[in-house]
């Protein structure tokens, strides 16, 4: 068994109570070299082979992307566990247990709004602003770590889609390419028409001209499913140095998709990133409800502080975000609101001129995302 803890934030609320949202999950892993064996074996090596050589990725390395990433949708939640938090201040000199343990769900999650008491916790005041380490563990000596920013009543935020915001996924190429990108090629990070990861570090000012510094707290809330929040750390965080900050995926089951032949791949890929959903209102999308309601807790959450959105124009950031815009108790506290446009809109489109009538900042990029076309190569 192995746990994953994810990032999160805290927040006091009017009481004085420090709240905070964590996500814990105890799972075991599934073997995966019969995947790897059937993907490339000789009935379908041919269709593979054609493919990667057709995107011009090389064979070697794809199999290793694909034998790391494909592990991350084999996992077996473990249920019914008793886990144990410990919350920890930035120097490990100070420790919090809450009174009660928790126990994980039928697919082995806890997700749980833990309250941190002051008074028994009098050093988290000293704490605002900065990162606590909550400790998690079960019975059977399995322990994990993970982070918790405890956010200051004001201050600046920023609201951030992950897939072609700041990493290129290429999501309106169709399954297909997403499919290569997930999990055959090495990942990428946006740097046109603005360098997003020099941007959020603050090297480079925003299309808004805020200067991104180390006080803002980063918030990334993407409709891509919690299987990738592993390799999306690694690279973003570790890698390629964007600020640390709390994650926040869709919630997808994928047990039953995550078989080797290309087509379960594609298919897979369509549920992960909620590709194949028929056709109904927006407002029925599950990425969209999805990034609305973590953002509106968010928001209501910490109503103090102040906002900066970023998205594009490849899923549902618009609407999400006009979503927001459009309730003026949140529409005073953004600051900024950026879609970088992978669409090519021109420059009187509808779908333009209403945005921009929000206020929001549309940036083009230089090629356009076009179905069924890679920009690493078609």
């Amino acid at each position: 068994m192995e746990l994953t803890c994810y990032p999160t934030y805290g927040y006091q609320d009017k009481d004085g109570a420090w709240k905070t949202s964590v996500r814990v999950w105890l799972y075991e892993n599934r073997h995966t070299e019969p995947l790897i064996e059937r993907l490339f074996e000789p009935a379908a090596v041919e269709l593979v082979s054609e493919l990667l050589e057709h995107h011009r990725i090389d064979p070697g390395a794809a199999t290793a992307i694909f034998k790391k990433r494909i592990s991350f949708f084999l996992r077996e939640g473990v249920p019914n566990k008793e886990v144990v938090l410990e919350f920890r201040d930035g120097k490990n000199m100070n420790r919090y247990t809450p009174a009660a343990s928790v126990m994980t769900d039928k697919d082995g999650l806890v997700t749980a709004d833990i309250a941190l008491n002051p008074a028994k916790a009098p050093w988290l005041a000293d704490s605002v602003g900065g990162w606590l380490t909550y400790h998690a563990s079960v019975a059977d000596g399995i322990a994990s770590e993970g982070r918790v920013q405890l956010l200051a009543p004001q201050g600046l935020s920023v609201v951030s889609d992950i897939d072609d915001t700041i990493k290129i996924t290429e999501i309106p190429a169709g399954a297909e390419i997403v499919a290569l990108n997930t999990f055959f090629r090495a990942f990428a990070s946006v740097d046109q028409p603005d360098n997003m990861a020099k941007m959020y570090n603050g090297t480079i000012p925003t299309p808004g001209r805020h200067a991104l510094d180390a006080r803002v707290s980063f918030h990334y809330v993407s409709g891509g499913p919690w299987q990738l929040y592993e390799p999306l750390s690694e690279y973003l965080i570790d890698q390629s140095h964007f600020p640390s900050g709390s994650f926040h995926l869709r919630s997808v089951d994928l047990a039953q998709s995550a078989h080797s032949e290309w087509k379960h791949l594609v298919e897979l890929v369509e549920n992960a990133f909620n590709l194949a959903q028929p056709a109904v209102s927006v407002q029925q999308n599950e990425t969209y409800k999805h990034k609305i309601k973590v953002i509106q807790e968010l928001m209501s959450a910490l109503p103090g502080r102040k906002f900066v959105m970023f998205g594009d124009s490849g899923e549902f950031d618009p609407e999400v975000y006009e979503a927001i815009l459009g309730k003026p108790e949140f529409r005073q506290m953004v600051t900024e609101t950026t879609i970088r446009d992978v669409k090519g809109l021109a420059a009187d489109d509808r779908r333009r001129l209403e945005m921009q009538g929000m206020q929001i900042i549309v940036r083009d990029v230089a090629r356009p995302i076009k179905h069924g076309i890679s920009q690493f190569g078609t």
